[in-house]
């Protein structure tokens, strides 16, 4: 029996499930396309499966492996194979897939840098549906049209050309072997894009000329920032486990902030003028006592080191005051920048108290991409706060650690000098060792040289211990920051802030690298839009639009 002049006893009736499943052969057409994977790409055909393209037939997976690289390698990179209006025709004795094959670039602005139609028939086999032949018969628009003048506007129609296409996998604008490079025109840019591009310039220098004039507020703000981040942990802990407002919770820490600071800034430094003019009153005897040893008296005769020394050493309390500078300028002098102090707190103050209903209205501006930005929020704040609180506890273990040894050794103001090496502590790379030097200073008035070796041995073990044992522990694999940005993040916010940028700096790389490693791996793997999933209809002829 014959209907319509097809023989029914040849023809196929598919379910919606078997033309589901030949949908998503075509979209794993696109997948392999798009990941220029040759291998997988044959896989998707029958052992003796034919594609028929502007290069001549490939037959068998060998042929078409070598025929799809080949095409492929002729492409711009990172383009995209999209297949449209997928429709299948089960009026035969093997089904038909027939669409259009777009071959796109990436970005958030696509160009569509040639389309065809593609005809295409599958065939069940023990693997599932696979392609038994693919042919490209027509392209929507000449290579020359699309080489010089670039596709045509969405809304512009495509004019046909007679003459093969290329296959899949390869783009309209892809000529046979032998024709030469593509032409290239350069084109002067229009009136418009020298408009736009003078406002967009004229607009950054205002921009940049308005950051500048207020860079005293952007810093402040900046502090501000990252004071929230540091004590957010500490607010969070406090308020979960305690029935006090929040706003108390934070008055309360920055009462234990100001009293630190009155600590550093009245007990260590006065203790330390003391240590200096204590040694340069008797910096007379302990150079006659070097000199009893023989060895010591034979290079002072020749190099005179002794006489220097008590120089030095009556030159000790006017060098204090350079010493000190950084120190005094974050404690004893803080009262000069008291605007400034009140700014940072009021605002950290609005931060910790509102900070999560700021960020959740800016990233609700963001749109499909909120959840990568919040991510990359928790990320920074993690990081800032384990830093801080990090860099704190490292922090009070050497001054308590100082305050035992300097104790068990007899040197005054232990206490005060434990202060003074926790505080120098903070700062990286150099502080530490600041620390040790004002100290080894300080013990030579003791028992010179075996209080001052006791101390050197000590802090050289301390720093070993801190580095491979405790900061391992403290902040774990918070922070990754290589070393070469470490070290130039360090001295650019010295250069910036002075001391305080010099604490802000590690923490800022972070966040920085935190930011860069998102924004990369997005760039690598962009995240899929809802435009990209297949949304196929099926129906007695079935259509579906399939995107990679």
């Amino acid at each position: 029996m014959q209907d319509g002049g097809v023989d029914a006893s040849h023809t196929v009736s598919l379910t919606a499930a078997e033309s589901l499943e030949i949908l998503g052969l075509v979209a794993r057409v696109d997948e392999c396309a798009t990941a220029r994977d040759a291998g997988a790409y044959a896989e998707l055909f029958t052992e003796d499966g034919t594609m028929t393209g502007v290069a001549g037939t490939a037959t068998g997976r060998a042929a078409l492996r070598e025929a799809a690289g080949a095409m492929w390698a002729a492409e711009p990179p990172e383009t995209l194979h999209l297949t449209l209006n997928a429709t299948i025709d089960d009026a035969g004795p093997e089904p038909k897939v027939t669409s259009v094959t777009l071959i796109v670039t990436r970005g958030p602005a696509p160009r569509v840098l040639g389309s065809a139609r593609v005809s295409q028939v599958v065939r069940r086999t023990p693997d599932g549906w696979r392609i038994a032949s693919r042919v490209i018969q027509e392209a929507s628009f000449s290579e020359t049209a699309a080489a010089h003048a670039g596709p045509p506007l969405a809304d512009e129609p495509q004019p046909k050309m007679p003459g093969p296409s290329p296959s899949v996998g390869s783009s309209a604008r892809t000529r046979p072997q032998g024709s030469g490079p593509l032409p290239v025109r350069l084109e002067a840019p229009s009136a418009g894009a020298v408009v736009r591009g003078v406002v967009i310039l004229a607009a950054c220098a205002l921009v940049l000329y308005l950051i500048w004039r207020v860079r005293v507020v952007v810093r402040l703000g900046a502090i501000s920032v990252f004071l929230a981040l540091a004590l957010f942990p500490i607010i969070d802990s406090v308020a979960t486990k305690t029935r006090v407002p929040r706003a108390l919770i934070i008055l309360m820490a920055y009462v234990v902030l100001i009293a630190s600071v009155a600590v550093v800034g009245y007990v260590v430094v006065p203790s330390l003028v003391k240590e200096v003019e204590q040694l340069s009153h008797h910096a007379p005897e302990y150079a006659a006592d070097l000199r009893h040893n023989a060895t010591f008296r034979r290079y002072d005769n020749r190099y005179h080191i002794t006489a220097k020394l008590v120089s030095d050493a009556h030159r000790l309390p006017q060098l204090l005051g350079h010493l000190v500078g950084p120190l005094k300028d974050v404690t004893v002098q803080a009262a000069s920048f008291i605007g400034q102090v009140v700014t940072v707190l009021a605002l950290g103050f609005l931060l910790l108290l509102h900070g999560r209903q700021y960020v959740n209205l800016g990233l609700s501006l963001t749109g499909d991409r909120q959840d990568r930005y919040r991510r990359v929020v928790i990320d920074i704040n993690k990081a800032v706060a384990d830093y801080v609180l990090g860099n704190m506890i490292i922090s009070v273990l050497a001054t308590i650690a100082t305050w035992i040894v300097l104790s068990i050794l007899g040197v005054p103001y232990a206490l005060s000098l434990g202060f003074l090496v926790g505080f120098f502590d903070l700062l990286p790379l150099v502080g530490a060792t600041i620390g040790a030097i004002v100290v080894a200073v300080a013990t030579v008035g003791v028992d010179f040289p075996t209080a001052t070796i006791v101390w050197l041995a000590f802090i050289i073990v301390w720093q070993r211990f801190e580095d491979y044992v405790i900061q391992p522990l403290v902040y774990g694999r918070t922070l990754r920051v290589n070393p070469i940005v470490t070290i130039v993040s360090v001295l650019a916010g010295a250069a910036l802030l002075g001391i305080l940028g010099a604490l802000l700096a590690i923490p800022t790389a972070a966040a920085i690298q935190i930011v860069l490693r998102d924004w990369w791996a997005n760039r690598q793997h962009p995240a899929p839009t809802a435009q990209s999933a297949p949304i196929p209809r099926p129906q007695g002829s079935v259509e579906g639009t399939l995107a990679d």
